[in-house]
């Protein structure tokens, strides 16, 4: 399980059987993970975020906060600073 709180403190839970797909994009102007499902996707987007794709990728429970980077504390952990749930265009279109 997967539990996503956003700055605003929307929470999503996501079980890992309903994971489609999960991408890493790592840049120089912010990572980004996409996990990819049959009816949305959640894009987390932050700096490194590379020890958060790890723990998607090897399923492990895990809650994940979003912190306003103005107030983050100091450290080289990851750090999520928005999450964004879009729904999936239908096939149809």
């Amino acid at each position: 399980m997967l539990n996503l709180v956003s700055l605003h403190g929307s929470q999503l839970a996501i079980a890992y059987s309903l994971l489609h797909f999960a991408e890493y994009v790592p840049s120089k102007k912010g990572d980004v993970v996409t996990l990819h499902f049959a009816s949305h996707t959640v894009k987390l987007l932050g700096r490194r975020l590379d020890a958060i794709y790890q723990v998607i990728r090897e399923q492990r429970v895990a809650s994940i906060l979003a912190v306003d980077p103005l107030r983050a504390p100091a450290g080289d952990g990851p750090l999520v600073t928005d999450i964004q749930q879009v729904p999936r265009a239908s096939s149809s279109e």
